[in-house]
């Protein structure tokens, strides 16, 4: 399954990237087994990857590890305020895909992070502000260079700054895929803008159903 899309705000066109680092699934238990519905198989990722450390920061300065990824279901997706274009689409495709899931009657409703990957425009407060936009529970994270360096590393994605010197206005090219993270904190799939929402939200019931009776 293809990992990921890099947008590049630049030339207008998607590249793929092809960059997960063996030493983080090793150990990782096969998630394509033979119990696993077609349906998800043909997009689950053959091996799940575990997340490591996370060193990041919430819209409210709550520190993010781990630990915030455990427990529920996730879905993260990277980009920035000032995103012309795609961010603002696919956020507002996570908003609907939101409400289609809970007009179904998932009971695990997933918790949206929205990567800030240009730490130096968006001041956390503001993140907050523009990711709530697009529902009021879904979570703006950001960190340095380094920490976000590091979390990007596990989703085999970066981010590179188109600037011109001086210049208080850049785009900057990054990963515009949505990825879903299981409650044991590995990533299991991921999807690509435009997303078809009925489609994505009946693999999403597909994966709550098939992992919630895996744990019973």
């Amino acid at each position: 399954m293809n990992m990921n899309v890099l947008y590049d705000h630049t030339i207008g066109r998607s590249a793929a990237i092809l960059a997960i680092v063996a030493v983080l699934i090793l150990g990782c238990s096969t998630q394509t087994g033979s119990d696993m519905p077609e349906s998800i198989r043909d997009v689950a990722l053959e091996t799940p990857v575990a997340l490591a450390d996370v060193k990041l920061l919430d819209d409210q300065k709550q520190q993010v590890t781990r630990e915030n990824f455990t427990g529920h279901w996730t879905l993260v997706t990277f980009g920035y305020t000032h995103c012309p274009d795609i961010c603002p689409a696919t956020l507002s495709q996570i908003g609907m895909l939101y409400k289609l899931v809970q007009q179904d009657g998932v009971k695990d409703l997933p918790r949206v992070y929205f990567v800030s990957v240009d730490p130096q425009r968006d001041a956390l407060e503001y993140l907050g502000e523009y990711t709530r936009y697009f529902n009021t529970s879904f979570i703006g994270i950001s960190g340095d260079q380094q920490a976000l360096k590091s979390f990007e590393d596990q989703f085999g994605v970066f981010h590179r700054y188109e600037k011109q010197p001086g210049s208080e206005n850049y785009l900057v090219d990054h990963s515009a895929d949505i990825f879903l993270v299981d409650p044991q904190a590995r990533i299991v799939a991921s999807f690509q803008p435009p997303m078809n929402l009925r489609q994505v939200a009946d693999l999403y019931a597909g994966f709550v159903d098939y992992y919630a009776g895996k744990q019973s």
